[in-house]
């Protein structure tokens, strides 16, 4: 079954058992490398089935659960330069609000979003 067929229960668990073990490396007191940040997959996003989106008029993006989210949270390498900030039209610290999402803090995030 291929990333975007899988339902969004079989993206969670697989990202779930990812977090998991760096939350037990962090537990143990160790931070992962930059190397092992971008070791980690980019997280599918997953969507409606394509034969039931066929017959609706709904978003074909469904979201992240939480574990995809704060997985994809942990690619952030934290540039000490912070181009992504530097980039962002808005200046939205993204640093700060990816901070958040990694805690799984999701309102303070989106406090975050509103300070700008």
């Amino acid at each position: 079954m291929s990333a975007q067929h899988q339902t969004k229960e079989q993206l969670e668990s697989a990202a779930k058992a990812a977090l998991e073990a760096i939350q037990a490396k962090r537990a143990a007191g160790q931070s992962l490398s930059a190397r092992e940040r971008m070791a980690i997959p980019v997280q599918d996003m997953p969507a409606q089935d394509p034969v039931e989106r066929g017959r609706n008029v709904s978003e074909v993006a469904v979201g992240y659960g939480d574990a995809q989210a704060r997985l994809e949270a942990e690619r952030c390498l934290g540039c000490r330069n912070e181009p992504c900030v530097k980039g962002c039209p808005v200046g939205v610290p993204i640093p700060r609000f990816i901070a958040e999402i990694q805690k799984g803090d999701y309102k303070a995030a989106v406090d975050v979003i509103k300070e700008t």
